[in-house]
């Protein structure tokens, strides 16, 4: 069938056109990485909250898949967005594990001479501790160390010393009649 109109006569054969649509890059896209990760000790993923190109924001596993998103210690790690679909290419973020934080040790109180050994600070599965034990009623000093400093650090600032002290017994004495 012939369109037309009064002015023009328009063919409806050689009107068909084969197009090739070549994936758009995905290089320039900005990542939004969701929250952020601390040691836990084991394997943590780090998710991406959105991938934005052009003012367009991308479908997971439509439009992009994302690799290399993993780590287990602290570190700096790069996960990979890569292009699909309509999407070819990639772009990479950087992601951070950082360190789990650890409250720091206290003595324990009310501590009395009875003779044999009295602990005054306590180790723990994250540190250890030197001189955390006494015998004697006296004033003393703990240091304390983290097992591992490269996943674990002190809640705040420490010099890694812990006083306590351990008081001298009530002595009693009995008179007989």
């Amino acid at each position: 069938e012939v369109l037309s109109n009064s002015n023009y006569k328009l063919p409806t054969e050689g009107l068909e056109k084969n197009y090739i649509i070549n994936p758009k890059s995905i290089s320039g896209a900005t990542i939004t990485l969701g929250e952020s990760l601390t040691y836990t000790g084991n394997e943590l993923t780090q998710e991406v909250e959105s991938v934005v190109l052009d003012g367009t924001t991308l479908i997971k596993d439509v439009d992009y898949v994302i690799k290399n998103n993993t780590g287990t210690n602290v570190n700096t790690y790069t996960l990979t967005v890569e292009g699909k679909g309509n999407y070819k290419g990639s772009v990479s973020k950087d992601f951070e594990i950082i360190k789990q934080k650890v409250n720091l040790p206290t003595s324990n109180t009310n501590l009395v001479y009875t003779g044999t050994e009295v602990t005054g600070v306590s180790a723990s599965n994250l540190y250890d501790v030197v001189d955390g034990t006494a015998v004697n009623a006296g004033s003393y000093t703990a240091t304390v160390t983290l097992k591992d400093s490269v996943n674990y650090e002190w809640i705040e600032e420490f010099d890694g010393t812990v006083e306590y002290s351990i008081s001298k017994a009530q002595l009693t004495i009995s008179v007989e009649d």
